[in-house]
């Protein structure tokens, strides 16, 4: 879509420099963040006519997933001196800021920090599918995984969940200072229900951090399978050979789902203090992906387990 302020452009394989100054990325995070950082960056080069830096451990970090092969666009390897360039900073993980992004000072920028928004490069959202293309193992281990589940299940229509959980409910900066509402098994069992609903014949792939656990608490549905044994790129891959996502929190869901297409439902309740943070949601999700609670809206404990308040 078409950004207000933003001119659309052909979604061409090379990008025509007419801008001297350069665009200097060094992301943070694991994989989910480094997608999201590095495909704004692209977005925002093909705005401003501008070279990207990729810091060579953030350029190494992508290439180990995806093909990454920017072709013909104009880009290099490298880094540079923070004192010689200006550090372009976001209000939050969730915003977007078009304005900012897309008339950089004079000189060289440094873009940070998580940049979470597909708006910053749904102008070129085929460039970034192409981009974030498998590997040919990965490629033939998920084909292979999604091939042998539609035989077993004997259901064409796949649905991939993603179920983080490790790192989400250990993390206390996470809980308390983000304000993050862990993911109860409620919701799964709600957003599931929702595609059982709609479709006649439907089969559920489950990808976690935590498998153990996953299967601990749904292993009692006939009509869910459970990737065990994949590494992370795989799995990622397994989603998005899906036809449709249950998102649960975090990027590589999102990823998942946003490569595989079809339609999503996310966890409508993913920060208790939501209401700082409505603005930029929106800027987030997908305007035609469903936002769904647990069956009661209640808050949950690290376990996912309905945490009850007196009167409510």
């Amino acid at each position: 879509d078409t950004q207000p302020g933003i001119q659309p452009i052909a979604d061409r394989e090379k990008i025509n420099r007419t801008n001297k100054f350069k665009i200097y990325l060094h992301a943070r995070g694991r994989l989910g963040n480094h997608m999201f950082q590095a495909a704004a960056a692209i977005g925002m080069s093909v705005w401003t006519k501008r070279e990207i830096v990729f810091h060579p451990n953030t350029f190494s970090y992508i290439r180990k997933g995806f093909k990454f092969d920017l072709q013909n666009n104009s880009h290099s390897i490298g880094t540079m001196e923070h004192s010689k360039i200006k550090q372009v900073y976001e209000i939050n993980a969730f915003a977007f800021e078009p304005e900012k992004y897309s008339h950089f000072p004079p000189g060289d920028v440094e873009i940070c920090c998580a940049l979470q928004t597909w708006k910053y490069f749904a102008h070129i959202s085929d460039m970034v599918r192409r981009l974030y293309s498998f590997h040919d193992d990965v490629e033939k281990e998920a084909n292979n995984y999604v091939k042998s589940v539609r035989s077993a299940s004997r259901k064409d229509l796949l649905v991939g969940v993603h179920i983080r959980r490790t790192d989400i409910i250990t993390i206390d900066y996470a809980v308390k200072q983000l304000g993050v509402n862990i993911c109860p098994v409620d919701y799964m069992i709600k957003a599931m229900d929702h595609y059982r609903s709609k479709y006649r014949s439907v089969h559920f792939i489950v990808c976690s951090d935590d498998i153990e656990w996953s299967i601990d608490q749904l292993k009692n549905f006939t009509d869910i399978s459970f990737s065990s044994g994949h590494k992370p790129k795989e799995d990622l891959a397994i989603l998005s050979k899906c036809n449709h996502s249950v998102l649960t929190h975090g990027t590589f869901g999102w990823w998942g789902a946003w490569l595989a297409g079809g339609d999503v439902v996310y966890y409508d309740d993913n920060f208790i203090n939501k209401r700082k943070l409505e603005f930029e949601l929106k800027h987030y999700f997908l305007p035609d992906w469903i936002g769904r609670r647990s069956r009661n809206g209640n808050q949950c404990d690290r376990h996912g387990r309905r945490i009850c308040h007196s009167g409510g």
